[in-house]
C-alpha cells in the first residue's frame, strides 16, 4: 500500500509542479488553465491518497503487532497450562507412589501380626483367615515342584528342636521361579487361602493352610 501511495504522490508532485510553472510562465490560455488546473488538483489528490495509505498501513502494522503480542501470550498461556499439567501429574504419581509404598508396609506389619498371633491350629481347622496377609520368618522346605503355573512348596512352619520341623503349609508362588529347592530355608510373604487337601506319596490325603507367596527368599 506504501508503494502504491508513493507512486501516486509521485504523479501528483509532478503534475503539482507542472502546474505551478504554467502559472509562473503565465500562459493564460484556456486549455493551458484547465491543464495547470487539472495538474494542481491531481497532485493534491494523489497527496490525499498518499497520506491515507501511510495512515492505513501503520493501522495495519498496529494492528499486527497486536495479533502477534496476543499470539504470543496466548502461547505463554498454553504453555503455563502445560507446565501446571505436567507438575500436577507428576505430584500426582509421587502421591500415589508414597501411598503404595505405605500400603505395602502396612501389609507387611500385619502379616508379621498375624504370623505371631495365628497359631497353626487355627491355621488348618477352617478356611477363616482366607486373604489375611502372613508371614513365614524361616521355613523348611520339605517338597518343591515346578510346572506352567508355578512354583509349589510344601514348607514346615515350626522347628521342634535338633532340626526337627513340623506344621506343613501350601506355599503356591505363581509369579515367577525360586531357588527354593529341598531342605532349604525360607523366608515367604504373602496371603492365606482356603486349605488344600494333596494326596501324600504313599496314597493318602492331607489337608494344609495354603499362603500365595508374593515373595519367596532362600535364606541361611
Amino acid at each position: 500500500m506504501i508503494g502504491f501511495s508513493i507512486f501516486m504522490l509521485f504523479l501528483g508532485f509532478v503534475g503539482l509542479i507542472t502546474g505551478i510553472i504554467l502559472i509562473v510562465r503565465k500562459k493564460t490560455r484556456k486549455p493551458g488553465i484547465y491543464t495547470t488546473v487539472a495538474s494542481v488538483v491531481c497532485g493534491i489528490v494523489f497527496s490525499i491518497v498518499f497520506v491515507v495509505g501511510v495512515v492505513n498501513e501503520g493501522a495495519k502494522a498496529i494492528d499486527d503487532s497486536s495479533t502477534d503480542t496476543n499470539i504470543s501470550d496466548t502461547q505463554s498461556d498454553d504453555n503455563t497450562n502445560i507446565d501446571e499439567d505436567d507438575s500436577s501429574a507428576d505430584a500426582a504419581d509421587v502421591d500415589e507412589e508414597k501411598a503404595s509404598e505405605e500400603r505395602v508396609k502396612e501389609t507387611r506389619q500385619k502379616a508379621s501380626e498375624n504370623e505371631k498371633s495365628l497359631r497353626y491350629g487355627d491355621l488348618i481347622k477352617s478356611d477363616e483367615y482366607d486373604g489375611e496377609p502372613y508371614h513365614i520368618t524361616k521355613g523348611k522346605v520339605f517338597q518343591a515342584d515346578e510346572s506352567s503355573d508355578g512354583t509349589t512348596l510344601l514348607v514346615y512352619l515350626t522347628d521342634t528342636g535338633d532340626d526337627v520341623w513340623d506344621d506343613l503349609i501350601l506355599v503356591k508362588y505363581q509369579i515367577g521361579e525360586t531357588d527354593a529347592i529341598e531342605d532349604d530355608y525360607v523366608e515367604v510373604f504373602g496371603s492365606l487361602e482356603e486349605r488344600t487337601t494333596y494326596e501324600t506319596k504313599i496314597g493318602g490325603e492331607n489337608t494344609v493352610p495354603t499362603l500365595n507367596a508374593a515373595e519367596v527368599k532362600v535364606i541361611q
